[in-house]
């Protein structure tokens, strides 16, 4: 019984490994042949899909293109938003702790900050023990804390609503009051993850079949009367 745990445990760890292993091949690559035919398949995607031409089909191809727009719209504004925050990060801890390390710290907040959240809180775990290791006091891992903490608030209820809900159309207000519910909805830190994207979609639904629906018999009555 004993072995067989160790074993399945081995071949599990193995995999993982293995499987991360891979993965840091198979993505660059990838992306490599994503950059290189991005042209091409923002072209051509539609002839894929396993429906004839109709105007269902165009139907389908206009929803998920303007779907499509917002959420590039969405990963611009978070690119942005990760940007500032690791400037802002980066500044506080060089002036304020005089950390050392602290311009790669700011450099990591602003690369994994597109990760909302969890890429903050990575970046927060080496900046303590940094701070630990170089002033050997609780004081300047404290201070560290802080200035995370005040810039997440900063972040999460200013900076991104701002510029991710203007990105996609969203008001700010909109932005804060959808990360609650679908991390209510989905769950904590995937609800986080997902909660612009979903609302962008579900505003696309909305306003293409329901908001802006013309009233029933509207087409007719813009008709011109027979003779």
């Amino acid at each position: 019984m004993a072995a067989g745990q160790f074993l399945q445990k081995s071949v599990g760890g193995f995999l993982g490994v293995f499987g991360f292993l891979l993965s840091l091949i198979l993505v660059p690559i990838f992306l490599f042949f994503f950059l290189k035919e991005g042209h091409s398949i923002s072209e051509n995607w539609s002839n894929y899909l396993p429906l004839r031409a109709s105007p269902l089909k165009s139907e389908i191809v206009s929803l998920l293109n303007e779907i499509n727009n917002y959420l590039i719209n969405f990963f611009r504004g978070q690119l942005l938003v990760s940007l500032i925050d690791g400037f802002l990060i980066g500044f506080c801890l060089l002036v304020f702790v005089r950390l050392e390390f602290s311009l790669l710290i700011g450099l990591m907040v602003g690369l994994l900050g597109l990760i909302p959240y969890l890429g903050m809180m990575i970046c927060w775990v080496p900046a303590v023990i940094i701070a630990a290791a170089q002033f050997g006091d609780w004081w300047h891992p404290l201070l560290v804390t802080i200035i995370f903490i005040v810039a997440n608030n900063i972040d999460g209820m200013i900076i991104a609503p701002k510029i991710v809900g203007e990105s996609v159309g969203l008001h700010p207000l909109t932005v804060i009051i959808s990360v609650l519910a679908w991390s209510l909805i989905l769950g904590g830190l995937l609800g986080a993850l997902l909660a612009v994207p979903l609302t962008a979609t579900l505003k696309v639904l909305l306003k293409r079949y329901f908001w802006d629906r013309p009233p029933d018999g509207s087409e007719t009555s813009a008709l011109p009367a027979g003779p």
